[in-house]
């Protein structure tokens, strides 16, 4: 399903610390969707909510390549991680969509 490992059999391949740790020293960490027409809710699966709870952004149906993107200007117009965080899911230039109408799809 795309997400990290947070509760692998070997505990040392948990991404989960290194995420919290990064978090913790002020490190923007993101989460996009893989898909064109998806979106991200960290309360559907379980590891999405351990990323959630450990200060993930979810940066809802923004695509990975945007949100790389958007990260350079974001850490360039702010001076903390919760601007930072603001910035990355407030919709500037149409990267972050709501609501898709079906006939999105077909276009």
């Amino acid at each position: 399903m795309g997400h990290v490992p947070t509760q692998p059999l070997d505990k040392k391949n948990s991404w989960l610390p290194a995420i919290k740790s990064a978090i913790a020293k002020g490190i923007f960490v993101g989460f996009a969707p893989q898909t064109l027409y998806g979106r991200l809710d960290p309360f559907v699966y379980r590891n999405a909510r351990l990323m959630h709870q450990a200060g993930v952004c979810y940066l809802e149906d923004m695509l990975p390549e945007v949100a790389y993107t958007k990260l350079g200007w974001a850490l360039a117009h702010s001076k903390s991680l919760e601007e930072t965080k603001k910035l990355m899911i407030t919709n500037v230039a149409g990267e972050v969509t709501k609501k898709i109408s079906p006939g999105a799809f077909l276009y």
